[in-house]
This record gives structure tokens, sequence and C-alpha cells, in this order.
């Protein structure tokens, strides 16, 4: 009887343990088909700068501008030192990743930019400061960097772009030693020019691309002021090329531009370091002149509302203008994709006569977001005239107009839309106001509201517009966020608003 016991206590043991792992067995398909959970999805990139302030604000604190990366600084850095562009990766073919940190010093009278690395210590087992060193840079809203092979040889060279305090263009090239020299970086490269700085890239072929061959070095150009020349829109372009003996970018060659003298008087007058002359001269509407080859562009630049909205082939990307420094040909622009805040752009600026501008776009090169190709180029100012072109060619499309002046009525109260860009959202006891802005992301249309005070956060709805009757309108908006996966909807309940004719 103890035996039959005893098999019985062991028997019911087993089928219950069949039974839990039946159990988990179903319960994990189960999940697997019905797809990740929310941890496991891509990070959500959500604002998190105050929107009245930053709408408005002419210059914003780049710190500020690079809070997300400032978190994920690997070391505890010192209370003067301030970080304002971090990268992170494998710089050295070991597994742990390594940092470059560029940051500033309080207290630093020259008010630099420096540069430090950040390498992992195998025999403590923690991240440390192993090197760092200054740049000539000293407008930190206007800094970029990056990592590009400059060399051919698969190497990496740190870049650090951005202006000094007399409005120049700079750059510092700093090259990756061996793993085991005793510095981690040498500076093989820095110059500063009232013009402009342009690293030459070419295509390189396939066998360097699959690791077999070398390729040759890219050259770097500068554009300055020919000072032997009258006319202030002449320039001289220096050549500088790598060179292995002595381990620096060296000077090979130089070439005369001579620009049309027609308008100097009143290019002179806009570049006189003012730069609010030169956003006033921006005001409206520019066209690529490139549009026959690389596809319909235009940018609105309105200094008034601190915006600038790229458009193009039907996608329409805003852009908050956060800060502006005059330049020698013009100015240089740093701007904040309003939905994505780590997406940004610099903007260089350059006039060549009343009606048209050259300009040399950079993306942060740190957020891989699908971004398409160079704005880079040639634009015109659209005029009236402009509008009027043949039947036989296409006609310049228009930035969709981010402002509206309408009321909508629902379950959730009555939201009104103001021509200013602002809106007013009762909701029982409790009234939202804020800024507003009607936008596209590819061929959908979004609103996205800016709460103006209290907790609540930035929203973005997709917008569908719906016909009611012969002439009501019904707007359905759906919560959504925009990731660098692109829109991402939140499964809730959309808003629908009915039209109110004023």
């Amino acid at each position: 009887m103890k035996h039959f016991r005893g098999t019985s206590v062991i028997l019911v043991f087993f089928a219950f343990t069949a039974a839990l792992v039946v159990f988990f067995a179903l319960t994990g398909s189960e999940k697997e088909i019905s797809g990740p959970s929310p941890s496991q999805t891509g990070k959500v990139i959500t604002p998190r700068i105050d929107s009245e302030k930053f709408l408005s604000a002419n210059t914003v604190d780049t710190e500020q501008l690079a809070f997300e990366d400032s978190n994920n600084v690997k070391i505890a850095l010192s209370p003067t030192e301030l970080p304002l562009s971090v990268l992170t990766q494998d710089f050295d073919g070991d597994p742990s990743e390594e940092q470059l940190v560029a940051y500033r010093k309080n207290g630093d009278a020259e008010n630099r930019v420096y540069l430090m690395y950040i390498d992992f210590n195998e025999t403590n087992g923690n991240y440390e400061k192993v090197w760092s060193s200054p740049t000539i840079i000293t407008r930190p809203q206007t800094l970029r960097l990056f990592t590009k092979d400059l060399l051919g040889d698969r190497s990496i060279c740190a870049i650090l772009t951005g202006l000094n305090d007399r409005g120049e263009q700079t750059i510092t090239v700093f090259h990756k030693k061996e793993k085991n020299s005793p510095v981690a970086f040498s500076k093989i490269a820095e110059l500063a020019v009232d013009g402009s700085i342009v690293i030459k890239e070419s295509e390189r072929t396939e066998a360097y691309e699959m690791g077999l061959t070398r390729a040759p070095s890219f050259p770097i150009s500068t554009l300055s002021r020919d000072l032997e020349s009258s006319n202030i829109l002449d320039q001289i372009e220096v050549i500088y090329n790598w060179d292995p003996s002595s381990g620096q970018y060296v000077r090979v060659g130089t070439n005369r531009i001579e620009r049309k003298s027609v308008v100097q008087r009143q290019l002179r007058n806009l570049v006189d370091g003012t730069p609010g002359k030169v956003e006033a001269f921006l005001q409206g509407l520019w066209y690529s002149v490139q549009s026959a080859t690389s596809g319909r562009r235009s940018i609105y630049f309105d200094p008034e509302r601190r915006e600038i909205i790229f458009y193009s082939e039907g996608t329409q990307e805003v852009y908050s203008w956060t800060n502006s420094s005059p330049t020698r040909y013009g100015l240089y622009i740093t701007c904040q994709n309003i939905s994505i805040t780590t997406l940004k752009r610099f903007i260089d600026v350059n006039l060549e006569n009343g009606d048209t501008i050259t300009l040399r776009i950079y993306e942060d090169v740190k957020i891989k977001i699908g971004v398409a190709d160079s704005w880079d180029g040639v634009y015109q100012k659209m005029t009236g005239a402009d509008r009027k072109i043949s039947q036989h060619e296409e006609a310049a499309p228009q930035p969709l107009s981010p402002w509206v002046s309408e009321k909508y009525e629902g379950n959730e109260g009555s939201l009104h839309f103001n021509a200013d860009g602002t809106f007013l959202w009762p909701q029982g006891k409790e009234i939202q106001e804020g800024k507003y802005l009607f936008f596209q992301y590819g061929s959908t249309e979004l609103l996205e509201l800016h709460p103006k005070t209290g907790s609540s956060p930035r929203v973005v709805y997709q917008v569908e517009r719906q016909k009611e009757g012969k002439t009501g309108t019904i707007l359905v908006l759906s919560r959504v966020q925009l990731s660098s996966k692109g829109i991402q909807t939140m499964n809730l309940v959309p808003l629908r608003l009915r039209k109110i004719e004023q």
C-alpha cells in the first residue's frame, strides 16, 4: 500500500510538471505569433524640449539640443565639462564600444570645443577617458561631429566642423592611431577660412568596398575671399591632400574663381555681420535650379516664425530655426526637426546675387533614419513671374500651410485653430492651449500639438479628412508616434471632429 501511494505521488508530480511545460509552451507560442511586446519594439524618439521657449527663441542652447546624446556618456564628466555631441561605436575592433564626446569647458576663456575619447579598460572593467584635445570651434551651436575614412585605408578619422568667433568656417580632423599606440588620435588637419570648407568625396571602387584594396584619400577644399580682387564675390580655392610622409594634410594647389560684380553693393550691405538682414533676405520660397535632374524641390524660410520647410516630391519636413551665425558670404543656420528632435540640419547659405543662393546642407549623421539624398545646390527665389510657367512644365510645389483659421467640435470639446499657429481646446473644466502645426510625413498628413502649460506632452495625430454631405467636413485624428522606424500607430480610439463654418 505504501508503495502504491508513493507511485501515485510520483505520477501526479510528473503529470503536473508536464502540464506546466505544455502551458508555458502554448503561451510562449501565442506571444511569438502575436508579435513582440512593447518593450521589444524600437525606441520611440519623443520631443523633450519646452515648446513655447523652443519655438520662440532665436538661439537654443546646444547642450539642450544634445540632451539625449549627453545622457549616454559612459563616464561621469567633471562639473565643468558640458557634453555637446556623442558618437558611440567600435573604433578599434574589440568586443566593446568606444565613445567620442565633443564638449566644452566652463571657464575656458576661449570657449573652445574639445574632443575626448573614452575607451573600455579590460583590467578594471570600467570605461575611462584616455585622450582629449581642443579644436578651433568656438560657437558650440554650429558644431557637427562625424567619422569618415578620409585616407582610404579603412582607418577612422574624427571630423569636427563649425564656426569660430570671427564667423569663419573651421574643420579639425583627428586620425585614429593603432590600438597599442600611446596616443589614441593625432591631429592631421585644422583649417579656418572666411568662406566654406568641403571634403571632396568621390566614389570608391568595388574592390575597396569589399576590403581588397585601398582607395585614394579625399582632398579638402577651402573657398575664401580673393583679397587681391576688388570684387567681394571673387574667391580663392585652396586644395589640401593627404601626405603620408608628414602625416598631415598639406596644400597642393590654388584656383581663382571670378564672380559677377553687378550686385556687389547690395550683398556688401547684407553680409555686414548682422544675421537679421540675411534672414530677411531669405524670407520666402526658394526652388532648386537642378530640379530637372534631382526632382522638384523647394525650401521655405520663415524667420518670423523661426521655421524652415523642406519640400520634395510630395514630402514636407518642418524644422525649427534654432540659430543663425553670420559668415563672410551669408549665414550658417542650425535647425532641428520639430517632431524628431534628434534630427538636425546645418545649412551653409552663400549669397550669389539678388535672387540666387548656394546651399550646402549637412545632416546629423549620427541618426540613420532614411533621409534622402543631398539638398546641396543652387536655389532661386520664387517670384510672381516664376509661377507663370509654360503649360508643358510642371508647376513648382507650394509648401502646405501649417496654420489655418478653423473651428471643430466633437465629444472632446471645441478645437479652435488660429492663423497665428496657436490652438485653444476647452475640454470640460480644463482648457488646453498652445501651438500647433499641420505637416506632411511622406504622403501622410499629421497634426502636432504643443501644449503651452501643464504637464501634457506634445502629441501627434494622423489626419484624415472625410466629407459629410455636400459641404461638411469631418476631421478624424488618430494618435501616432514618430520614431526612427517612421509612423507608429497607438491603437487608441480616433477623435472625430466636425468643422464649424464661420
